[in-house]
């Protein structure tokens, strides 16, 4: 009897442990996919006269698990133009960096649209020389309508409400 139960506890844990770990597995292949991202530059304070590492000095890449066409849009310029993303390699748009938000209060239309009919993952990367960011952007599904930001050189935090 004893062999019995431990048997059927047995049996129960790893059936319990694969059900879990296979459906978080799922959970985070999902993760970070959409098909509409709004992406902005942030403030990168560069020393005077600092050159770019490479040919631009912003990157916007764009990954898919399927063959699809993107869309990326400037709100400032108009632009708008088409890329090829193919399954499972990584897209490179360049960018320049005219966007960047240098300057606070002052309102600026600086959104940078990217859009596909088919799920990807999106990440903004900018390098100079000795400074620069990256960051992987969430989908616009994710977003919601309230937004807390940490203000750095003020050490305060804002809460803002979008309707």
């Amino acid at each position: 009897m004893k062999r019995f139960l431990t048997f059927v506890i047995s049996v129960i844990c790893i059936f319990s442990f694969n059900y879990f770990a296979f459906s978080q597995v799922d959970e985070l292949k999902e993760y970070g996919e959409g098909r509409e991202f709004y992406l902005a530059i942030p403030h990168i304070a560069r020393e005077a006269g600092e050159p770019i590492r490479g040919n631009y000095p912003i990157a916007i890449w764009v990954s898919s698990r399927v063959d699809t066409r993107v869309t990326v849009r400037d709100f400032e310029k108009g632009y708008s133009k088409d890329y090829v993303v193919r399954k499972y390699q990584l897209t490179e748009i360049p960018w320049t960096d005219e966007m960047m938000l240098t300057k606070n209060e002052e309102a600026k239309y600086y959104g940078i649209n990217v859009e596909s009919n088919d799920p990807i993952t999106v990440s903004m990367y900018i390098s100079y020389r000795w400074s620069g960011e990256s960051y992987r952007a969430i989908p616009k599904a994710f977003l919601g309508k309230s937004y807390v930001t940490l203000n750095m050189y003020l050490d305060t935090t804002v809460q803002i409400l979008v309707e």
